[in-house]
């Protein structure tokens, strides 16, 4: 299945628990490799097109966090909720990703 980029900017996401996480604001793209590096996620109500990306985004999710993508909804892996917290008590302007609560976990 493919999805146009238009699509994937403002298709929701949440959690595999069902917890909504927003819509896809943005997303970054290796210029070597063009994969993928990373989704901008931010509020569902946030609609002015001129302001989207890394601006607003409440957190940058990695490919590896994402479980599916469907044409309705991008659903990640629970441990972002927990990071996003810990990321806020830490740094009000880090975008946490779930990368380091999984180093965290294996320890």
């Amino acid at each position: 299945m493919r999805i146009d980029s238009r699509d994937l900017q403002g298709l929701p996401v949440v959690t595999q628990s069902g917890q909504r996480l927003g819509k896809v604001l943005s997303f970054e793209v290796d210029i070597e490799s063009h994969a993928i590096m990373s989704y901008a996620v931010g509020p569902r109500n946030w609609s002015a097109p001129f302001a989207v990306g890394r601006s607003v985004a409440q957190y940058l999710i990695a490919p590896a966090q994402v479980l599916s993508i469907t044409s309705e909804v991008m659903t990640v892996q629970d441990g972002l909720i927990a990071e996003r917290a810990e990321e806020t008590r830490t740094s009000a302007s880090a975008l946490p990703t779930i990368s380091s609560v999984a180093s965290r976990s294996q320890e």
